[in-house]
């Protein structure tokens, strides 16, 4: 079923210009289909976060673990980011590639419909 949101949202109208304009149920199958091959075995990489308030007092950590190419590509967003702001120009390349997604919870990626390499979320990796 849907939410009461979502049902306040249909009577409003909200999603009037997309809800049945676009193939939800092929969408939703790309979104369903695993990214990988399954059975396949696949090496996670690990790394904490850490948020830093006033004197770098670390506010909270978070894990971060995945595919080991993943974790990578984190972690060069972040160098790539970084050397933005301390350059204080934008880099225009950067803005046209979109950020890494995790999924905030443990187990969620293999229950959930969440394949973002589906063609009309990210595609493959290239």
């Amino acid at each position: 079923g849907s939410s009461s949101t979502q049902r306040a949202k249909v009577a409003a109208g909200t999603y009037a210009t997309t809800r049945g304009h676009f193939p939800e149920a092929e969408l939703a199958r790309a979104m369903r289909t695993p990214p990988a091959v399954p059975g396949e075995e696949v090496e996670l990489q690990e790394c904490v976060l850490s948020a830093l308030g006033d004197n770098n007092k670390v506010l909270f950590n978070a894990r971060l673990q995945g595919p080991v190419q993943e974790v990578l590509n984190w972690e060069a967003t972040c160098k790539r980011c970084e050397r933005s702001m301390k350059d204080r120009k934008p880099d225009k390349q950067a803005l046209q590639i979109p950020y890494p997604v995790f999924i905030p919870s443990r187990g969620r990626p293999a229950k959930a419909h969440l394949n973002w390499q589906a063609t009309h979320v990210f595609g493959a990796q290239k």
